[in-house]
């Protein structure tokens, strides 16, 4: 089947990925500078207090009890829909994407975003925070219905960006931590997925609910690209020194757009192609 066959590409290119940015950021100058240089212009408690007050706000919303009661909440969903299969890898996601990124870290993580000697810190690739966020956003994307999916993956996508974002800000982690915990979760989504579209394509499911779906992702990423290009315009009318501290925090902002837009492709790529089953077998009724 194409859509089990992409998921399993998928995995292995988030696998690939994974250490990539592992490698560009630990073992090139570039990528170093580009992770501190991220961290020293963050949003600190001196420069935008406001703001740090609300990123710290946002990561209160990640430890082990938000992990099970979320977590539980989807596995939940999916049983009242009678899938099983989808509970059981919503599941195995949050278990499996989670464990894997503690096993990492010893291995991977050996710079923390203090700037202290390596050799004396903990590490911090890839970020458990990110990881948390990220497989919480995927596994809803997995329980949702059809019909849901897309406006899961959106707002997930958001959710995970401002995890990851906050991290940055606050100086916890450096932006490749965060695309590393986000790699992580999409790596294991895609090998669950791959397992749930075999399952889901012996379901017959209306082409025009699939049409539906992607016309509507379509038009709901276009939405809010439009409203949030609105939004910064607007806020940059009536700020001027805006322009100036994003001239100076160029780096920084460019890495959360870097995140944001790993996050949204993470996340509406399953929704996607979890679909595609749905289309082909219509195709053949």
């Amino acid at each position: 089947m194409r859509s089990a066959r992409l998921f399993v590409f998928g995995a292995l290119v988030s696998g690939a990925a994974l250490l990539g940015v592992y490698w560009i950021a630990r073992h090139t100058g570039l990528g170093e500078r580009i992770d501190s240089s991220a961290i020293i212009h963050g949003l600190t408690e001196a420069r935008a207090p406001r703001l740090h007050h609300a990123t710290r706000e946002v990561l209160r919303t990640i430890d082990v009890t938000s992990l099970a009661v979320m977590g539980g909440g989807l596995i939940g969903l999916a049983l009242l829909r009678r899938r099983p299969d989808a509970a059981m890898g919503v599941a195995v996601v949050l278990v499996g994407a989670n464990v894997t990124t503690q096993q990492l870290k010893p291995w991977l993580g050996r710079v923390d975003p203090s700037g202290a000697s390596r050799s004396a810190l903990p590490p911090s690739f890839p970020s458990g925070h990110a990881t948390v966020a990220m497989s919480l956003a995927l596994a809803a994307v997995l329980a949702a219905p059809r019909g849901l999916r897309l406006l899961a993956a959106l707002a997930g996508a958001l959710y995970a960006t401002a995890v990851g974002v906050a991290l940055v800000a606050l100086g916890w982690h450096y932006p490749s931590d965060v695309a590393g915990g986000f790699l992580v979760s999409g790596a294991w989504t895609a090998l669950v997925a791959a397992v749930l579209a075999v399952l889901e394509a012996r379901r017959a499911a209306p082409h025009s609910v699939t049409r539906v779906n992607r016309a509507a992702a379509a038009a709901l990423i276009v939405l809010v690209a439009i409203i949030s290009s609105a939004a910064v315009a607007i806020a940059v009318s009536r700020r001027p020194e805006l322009v100036t501290y994003g001239r100076l925090h160029t780096v920084f902002f460019v890495s959360c757009a870097g995140l944001s837009g790993l996050s949204l492709v993470l996340s509406s790529t399953t929704a996607a192609l979890l679909d595609l089953p749905g289309r082909r077998l219509s195709k053949r009724a």
